[in-house]
């Protein structure tokens, strides 16, 4: 079971990583969701090896292993309330009081699962039986509730009715993810396959950089254009926008036929895209190519001259 759920983590992530990378903070947070997951599954897979009867390894070394498992599965959960709330419009980057609340919980989480190894007060392992004590029931609890919550604002926030069909599928696996913290606390471990389904429902929801890639030229599309500009809108940071058109790009489809037109509007893109690649291509319409650019802003007029 784990094993398995090691590959297919590792599979997600080899997609999420060599995809096109979409600028958007909620895109980092969900590559947080699969690196914390992928890491607390590693490490549980290690400590289980490590504490297996006649391993060599030493005492302390495995449940070093056991807290920083524990450090990486808490924080999953922790990434994912972040990431759920980054879906629903809210950005705890610009929040204080909810990044106050994030700092906070990941220091608990490094405190109380670091000092596992002295009080053994949050988990125990010994000849490969594992066992969650009073504080790490807490701590689970406290995943769980965060979790519910964080989900229950995402689907009281989407108004986008387009939408509301796969946020409410999103809020079930987010149950579904309760239901597997609750099987392992029932010393049933289902947890890791819970957490590795939804990353897969999450990366087929949301996160498929091809949704907002343009299928003909590979620059971003339109529809991911006004979402991006939201975005830029409310970091509250200089940007300027530069909007180009092709002169007499009707003539040359009327002329030499739409795949000639499609194919110089794959050279134009793969132009801008290569050497301005600094900054952000949009294939926006029919003739129409967007660059934003939030880096040397100054420089913008200079961009489009050199255009």
């Amino acid at each position: 079971n784990k094993y398995s759920c090691l590959f297919f983590l590792f599979m997600l992530l080899m997609w999420y990583f060599f995809e096109k990378k979409v600028p958007l903070r909620s895109y980092r947070y969900f590559a947080y969701v699969l690196i914390t997951a992928f890491g607390a599954t590693v490490l549980e897979i290690l400590t289980y090896k490590f504490s297996e009867p006649g391993a060599l390894i030493p005492y302390n070394v495995t449940y070093a292993c056991l807290s920083v498992q524990m450090i990486f599965i808490h924080s999953f959960f922790a990434c994912l309330a972040n990431y759920l709330l980054s879906l629903a419009g809210i950005d705890s980057y610009k929040n204080f009081k909810l990044k106050l609340l994030f700092i906070g919980s990941w220091t608990t989480i490094v405190v109380v699962c670091g000092l596992n190894i002295i009080f053994k007060w949050a988990a125990n392992l010994i000849d490969g039986v594992y066992s969650i004590k009073g504080v790490g029931f807490l701590l689970y609890a406290i995943d769980a509730v965060m979790v519910f919550i964080m989900g229950w604002v995402l689907v009281t926030k989407r108004r986008n009715f387009r939408f509301l069909r796969k946020t409410i599928a999103l809020f079930l696996f987010v149950c579904a993810i309760i239901a597997g913290i609750a099987q392992e606390l029932n010393f049933a471990p289902m947890l890791d396959l819970a957490i590795t389904i939804f990353c897969f429902v999450l990366y087929l929801f949301g996160q498929g950089p091809e949704v907002d890639v343009d299928r003909l030229t590979g620059q971003f599309s339109r529809r991911f254009f006004d979402t991006y500009i939201k975005d830029k809108f409310a970091l509250n940071k200089p940007f300027a926008l530069i909007v180009l058109n092709l002169d007499d790009f009707k003539f040359i489809n009327q002329s030499y036929g739409v795949s000639v037109g499609d194919m110089l509007l794959q050279q134009v893109g793969a132009y801008l895209e290569n050497n301005y690649s600094t900054y952000t291509v949009f294939h926006y319409g029919a003739d129409q190519f967007c660059i934003v650019i939030d880096k040397n802003v100054s420089r913008a007029n200079d961009i489009a001259s050199d255009i």
